[in-house]
């Protein structure tokens, strides 16, 4: 966002959204509309925002994970793990990958997820219930795809995960962040 944009929303003073966050929402759309997108290249960052959204409600994904949830849907088919973070980089005022979790994509303020919620469904952005039919399939599609038999590799598959040691350390060597979130929640997608 150049100084000059952030001089004329603030000399603007007022709005004439009647919404209370009229002000923050025309920035997040300055810096959405940062950029020229064609109608493609558009959809794709509505794609991209609508899984952060959506991911950032139960456990936020890292964009590996971001690109193979999106890669499912026939739109996004050969959306890379590069790709997803290209797209970040270029919302770096909203958007940052967290270092400290597995590289998630998190939002920097709450408010850019309003901002997301309020745009679902409106102006070419899917419909919230679409979106959540299309992960759940999408983590149908990842579990299907990953799921295996003592995918931990322990010695002794009839152990309790209580009593093998470093169960933890097994977990998030052995088993992705999109198979984790797959298995968790696609039955709570599939309910929305």
């Amino acid at each position: 966002v150049r100084d000059s944009d952030l001089e004329t929303i603030t000399r603007e003073g007022t709005t004439t959204s009647r919404e209370p966050m009229g002000q923050l929402y025309q920035l997040y759309e300055r810096v959405l509309g940062a950029r020229q997108y064609n109608s493609n290249s558009l959809g794709i960052l509505r794609g991209v925002l609508a899984m952060v959204y959506i991911s950032s409600k139960t456990t936020p994904l890292p964009a590996k994970a971001i690109a193979t949830f999106l890669g499912k849907d026939h739109r996004f088919v050969g959306l890379t793990e590069q790709s997803i973070r290209m797209i970040i980089s270029g919302l770096l005022p909203v958007l940052y990958e967290d270092g400290t979790s597995r590289g998630a994509v998190r939002v920097y303020h709450p408010s850019f997820l309003d901002f997301i919620e309020e745009n679902l469904g409106q102006h070419g952005w899917d419909r919230l219930d679409h979106l959540h039919y299309a992960i759940s399939d999408g983590c149908l599609s990842v579990m299907r795809d990953q799921l295996e038999f003592n995918i931990c590799q322990l010695g002794d598959a009839s152990l309790l995960n209580r009593d093998v040691k470093d169960m933890k350390e097994h977990i998030s060597k052995l088993i992705s962040p999109e198979l984790q979130y797959a298995c968790f929640h696609w039955f709570t997608h599939l309910l929305k």
